[in-house]
């Protein structure tokens, strides 16, 4: 599929906004929003175009400057916001429309305001990490996934199967670590010391790290 063709079938105005607590108000500052009933086998097109463009009011042909922003999204609809808005994550999503006996897999988009997000972070075991997505979409054979690193690693999750024309569709997460540091703090007062910790988290292998508590005696 060109990318003509994809503009087409991404225009703004056949866009819904996802009925979720991020998306009540007017003035909210992260916007959900998704394209139904689009083929699985168009998805890939799909996603490229709009990691590249935002929207399509920033395309017009190919020689189209890429752009993190779009401005005026949902055009044509009865969510449309005015400004300008940040491309957020581009994902797979299960949506259900009123009515509708079954959930169906969808193309969603997030877009936020102040600033362009490229990842969203998680907290696990303790640390926080920031997640990028590549989806493999209807693909012969799954991939290996690259080697971790000194505070990365790849995730592969959500795997299925066609067996009809032996493909699979799945995702790998990239996640990397962040380093976070927690300030002095008092930990502990007893009668006869009081005990300040400060720790450094999430740090890569080869990096300093203290965990040991300061311990400062009260007079």
């Amino acid at each position: 599929m060109n990318n003509a063709s994809v503009k087409e079938l991404l225009a703004e105005h056949k866009a819904r906004l996802r009925e979720s607590a991020d998306n009540d108000g007017f003035d909210t500052d992260v916007l959900t929003c998704y394209w139904p009933e689009i083929n699985r086998a168009d998805l890939d097109a799909c996603i490229l175009f709009l990691k590249k463009w935002t929207g399509v009011v920033n395309y017009t042909n190919d020689s189209s400057a890429a752009a993190d922003t779009v401005v005026a999204p949902l055009t044509g609809t009865k969510w449309k916001r005015s400004g300008t808005w940040y491309r957020g994550r581009i994902f797979l999503d299960y949506y259900q429309e009123p009515g509708d006996s079954q959930k169906r897999l969808g193309l969603f988009r997030s877009l936020h305001k102040g600033g362009l997000t490229i990842a969203d972070q998680i907290m696990e075991h303790g640390c926080k990490y920031q997640v990028e997505t590549d989806w493999y979409l209807s693909v012969a054979t799954i991939s290996t996934l690259p080697a971790a690193s000194s505070g990365i690693e790849y995730r592969r999750s959500a795997i299925a199967v066609d067996e009809a024309h032996g493909t699979y569709t799945y995702h790998v997460d990239k996640l990397t670590r962040l380093y976070q540091h927690v300030e002095e703090y008092t930990s502990r007062i007893t009668a006869g010391r009081t005990i300040k910790a400060e720790h450094h988290l999430g740090c890569a292998r080869g990096m300093w790290m203290r965990m040991a508590p300061l311990c400062h005696c009260r007079r």
